[in-house]
């Protein structure tokens, strides 16, 4: 289970946008957001490296799915 939650304090706010700024709007109240998703992945450890790859799929049974892949290059020292 994947809970996302986003609050502010109201208002706008000017950020960057790559050529200039846009004004972007700040919630003026709490929201949480609750998924279901499902990850997969593998690791492969040579020496003292690891290396892992792995999708993070939310939405697996609906027809909004997004898929996160993550690759993650670990040097252990111990």
């Amino acid at each position: 289970m994947l809970l996302y939650r986003i609050s502010g304090a109201g208002g706008t706010i000017a950020l960057s946008n790559g050529t200039g700024t846009t004004t972007f709007g700040r919630p003026d109240s709490a929201s949480t957001s609750v998924a279901l998703y499902w990850d997969a992945g593998f690791g492969l450890t040579y020496d003292s490296f690891r290396i892992d790859a792995s999708a993070l799929v939310t939405g697996v049974l609906s027809s909004r799915r997004t898929v996160s892949p993550v690759i993650t290059l670990s040097w252990g020292i111990l």
